[in-house]
């Protein structure tokens, strides 16, 4: 495994390379959609309970922390997905000011959002990401070749100038 491996040709490489990378892109779709889903039950969490402290079916005024915990974990809510320890800190910590109507419908944004990317990240094949990479860089290298290009006209131009300096002061 770790040693050096002599290729006949080219396309031997390539192949190799090509199987290789389209192994990870298969692995970061899952990974994405893995995080997208997280996101998403953090986010529904987080707008089931701001509707339901303003529409009072949920009370946790006045109560101790840990009976809040408790009606939390009975009322099927999630612990933070993000942390290792989980925890309710993620909807417990949250300011005064998020229990708005304007809260709850950025949220709803929001998640109608994350739906829209778990939906179109699963219908992309992982050969498709990658083909949709190769075109943003092709796009990227273009733009990068038109910079450099500019660049070295400007050199260019620059080192003419410079000599032209240097032949007219020595002519003085």
């Amino acid at each position: 495994k770790n040693r050096i491996k002599k290729y006949d040709s080219v396309y031997e490489i390539l192949n190799q390379f090509c199987v290789v990378r389209y192994k990870y892109y298969r692995l970061r779709k899952e990974y994405q959609l893995r995080q997208l889903g997280i996101e998403l039950k953090m986010l529904q969490n987080k707008e089931r309970f701001i509707s339901e402290v303003m529409e009072e079916t949920l009370d946790i005024m006045r109560k101790k922390e840990s009976v809040i915990i408790q009606t939390l974990k009975s009322s099927n809510y999630d612990e933070d997905l993000k942390r290792e320890n989980g925890g309710y800190e993620y909807l417990l910590g949250m300011q005064v000011r998020s229990f708005t109507e304007e809260k709850v419908n950025t949220l709803r944004a929001e998640i109608q959002s994350i739906i829209d990317k778990i939906n179109n990240l699963r219908n992309t094949t992982a050969k498709q990401l990658w083909i949709n990479d190769l075109n943003e860089f092709r796009v990227k290298y273009d733009e990068w070749l038109v910079i450099m290009s500019e660049v070295s006209s400007k050199k260019e131009k620059n080192v003419v100038s410079q000599a032209k300096k240097r032949v007219v002061s020595k002519k003085k």
